[in-house]
């Protein structure tokens, strides 16, 4: 269940998020992301990830000559006619 506290903003717009709501939700992050919608505000703490988690995720099957030229790779990634040079 979600916990509601009314907040008011100081004259530049800052707003207190209770230590136990930081602790909780933001854990180690000291930077959120903010999303304005149409009828509401919503935070979303930012989670930096290193981009070599993802190295081993995708596994494809092409023929190595495709490798050989980063346009065909491309192209053959993409779905598109590729030409071998």
């Amino acid at each position: 269940m979600a916990e509601v506290e009314v907040r008011k903003l100081d004259p530049q717009g800052r707003l207190l998020i209770p230590p136990d709501w930081r602790r909780d939700v933001l854990k180690n992050s000291s930077e959120v992301i903010v999303m304005k919608f149409k009828d509401h505000i919503k935070l979303t703490p930012l989670t930096r990830k290193s981009l070599t988690e993802f190295f081993d995720i995708v596994e494809i099957d092409v023929s190595p000559d495709v490798f050989v030229n980063y346009h065909d790779l491309r192209a053959f990634l993409m779905g598109k006619r590729y030409e071998v040079r």
